[in-house]
């Protein structure tokens, strides 16, 4: 399919399809004051940024790029600093976890060796197994090893 842009007759108000619009604007370009159908075609606002940039004076355009690379630049160590404070945090999170853990292992182990010096003073005491295993929880074999 070819595009014969000078049969294309149509004015801008007249044209209804995207593809009128499209064909109306590639063959007025040169010609337009704004890009029309703005508000209906998405690229076409893109089109109009490209062309606004494109048709700046170099000093301008220099600015312009200047200006886009400090905001890309911005993005970047924002998006890093970002990431950076999400890994430490995350790595704060498991050393609480883990000082948790260690420290429930410790109080827990402290029963086990409270429970061990109630049985030993038991049994130095003569009291009967069943009674040390009733009062310390500890099973029969752990008591006869003490």
């Amino acid at each position: 399919i070819f595009i014969s842009l000078p049969a294309f007759e149509l004015q801008e108000d007249e044209c209804i399809t995207k593809s009128d619009r499209w064909i109306y604007v590639l063959k007025n370009m040169e010609t337009l004051d704004r890009i029309p159908f703005t508000d209906d075609i998405p690229a076409m606002r893109r089109l109009e940024k490209t062309i606004t940039i494109a048709s700046m004076d170099p000093n301008q355009r220099g600015l312009y790029e200047a200006s886009v690379k400090a905001y890309r630049d911005n993005l970047a160590v924002i998006s890093y600093k970002v990431k950076e404070g999400i890994a430490e945090g995350e790595a704060r999170s498991r050393a609480k976890v883990e000082a948790a853990e260690a420290k429930a292992q410790k109080a827990e182990a402290d029963r086990m060796q409270d429970k061990i010096d109630i049985a030993r003073n038991f049994k130095r005491l003569g009291t009967p197994v069943e009674i040390i295993m009733q009062a310390t929880g500890l099973s029969h074999e752990a008591i006869e090893r003490m």
